[in-house]
């Protein structure tokens, strides 16, 4: 889903706005909308402790209170991180935009072709990020873990755990292994284990019934993809698989 926040004080052109989007995205994403008046508003909201997370903020740079840009200022100083698009009658402030980091600038009329080429190249820019990074929800919030820092993914009950080695940690957050592993099947990471899913560059070898890690941690093969891993990682590593190997678990 994308949160999407419109701020622009005419509610007519906000609606039509509402209902360009809509449409550009109508088969390939749900959206969820929130809606204000002016940029005053979205101030008041951190004022009051309140935390703003959205994946776009389309700010109308005229607005009657405070207008887009003094908005969007105020909103990178609170560190709200999320795609700022400013619409506006004119290019005056396309320079300004970015010193906020815009991710767009429309000019009004915005037209729905414009809107899909916008979102378009969002959706690119995020299927390239997917490949080195997963995006997750730990804490109400959405967190990208670096897929290169990960050793290995463990199951826990309902929980997965990401084991990273850059810095040391791990982080916790709810999927199921099934789906994680249909995701990063494509990226380098092999199911080794009904609890372990193991990225492939941190694989020194297969021993006996575990994959030894850099640094030579083991994670542990069952039987069910051992075969399996047997004809992979030779073509993977360009050597063979260590003799004298016995039976996995």
């Amino acid at each position: 889903m994308l949160k999407i926040v419109l701020c622009q004080d005419d509610s007519d052109y906000r609606e039509i706005f509402r209902q360009n989007i809509s449409k550009v995205l109508f088969d390939k994403i749900d959206v969820q909308f929130d809606c204000y008046t002016d940029g005053s508003e979205l101030v008041k909201r951190l004022e009051n402790g309140e935390e703003i997370i959205a994946d776009f903020i389309f700010l109308d740079i005229n607005m009657p209170i405070l207008n887009g840009m003094n908005t969007a200022r105020i909103l990178r100083g609170n560190q709200v991180d999320a795609n700022i698009v400013l619409v506006a009658s004119s290019g005056k402030y396309v320079l300004q935009g970015y010193e906020v980091h815009a991710y767009d600038y429309l000019l009004k009329p915005v037209s729905a072709e414009r809107l899909e080429e916008l979102f378009n190249r969002y959706f690119r820019e995020e299927a390239e990020r997917e490949n080195k990074y997963l995006l997750v929800e730990r804490k109400a919030k959405a967190e990208r873990i670096p897929l290169k820092y990960v050793r290995y993914f463990l199951s826990d009950r309902r929980k997965i755990k990401a084991v990273l080695e850059e810095p040391y940690e791990t982080k916790e957050f709810y999927m199921k292994m099934c789906d994680l592993e249909e995701r990063l099947k494509d990226i380098g990471f092999l199911r080794c284990h009904q609890s372990y899913l193991v990225n492939s560059r941190k694989i020194l070898e297969l021993n006996g019934a575990d994959l030894v890690l850099i640094g030579k941690e083991r994670v542990p093969v069952s039987k069910k993809y051992r075969g399996k891993l047997k004809g992979i990682i030779p073509r993977l590593y360009g050597r063979n698989i260590n003799e004298g190997e016995q039976g996995g678990k």
